[in-house]
């Protein structure tokens, strides 16, 4: 590799090493704030996830798990085990439906309700002050944003695919 190769090599390495610095920096900051308890308004301490699934619920015709698991990006599994915790805070309850004896129908408490307006209302001034904050930049900068993310997302998913397929269990390996 001539010096110039290898000058360019090196600069998008740096350049690379602290985009995903930065990147994981963000990341952990959001697991951080993700993983809070908080108040939505009423006695009940929910987490966001708990959260995110009544804010879905709300927002089905038909809450059912399956789709609610669907509009949540998680497994039916994850999803149920999230209403149980729910169920459990007497914030929904759940029912079989009459036409297909495994969907598993969701219903809001009026509580929960209560929740998700006030969650509504919570995102709402959060979206506005982050709008704020990115006030300078123009829809073209945010265009690249949305693409830089797009990327990221792809990076990480392509390479966790790759680690997963190439991944083969060594019994030496284990052992140091």
């Amino acid at each position: 590799m001539s010096g110039s190769s290898k000058d360019d090599a090196k600069r998008k390495y740096e350049m690379a090493e602290t985009t995903i610095l930065k990147f994981i920096d963000a990341a952990e900051s959001y697991n951080s704030y993700d993983k809070q308890p908080r108040h939505y308004g009423t006695e009940d301490i929910l987490y966001m996830r708990e959260a995110y699934f009544i804010q879905a619920a709300a927002r089905c015709e038909n809450p059912e798990i399956g789709r609610i698991a669907e509009m949540l990006g998680v497994t039916p599994g994850a999803a149920s085990q999230t209403a149980s915790r729910l169920e459990n805070k007497g914030l929904i309850t759940r029912t079989r439906s009459h036409e297909d004896s495994r969907v598993v129908l969701v219903q809001l408490t009026e509580r929960a309700k209560e929740l998700n307006a006030y969650h509504d209302e919570l995102d709402f001034r959060e979206y506005v002050q982050l709008a704020d904050r990115l006030a300078d930049f123009t829809p073209e900068n945010m265009d690249t944003v949305y693409r830089f993310l797009d990327i990221m997302n792809s990076f990480f998913h392509d390479d966790i695919e790759g680690i997963m397929k190439n991944w083969k269990y060594s019994p030496e390996a284990s052992d140091q």
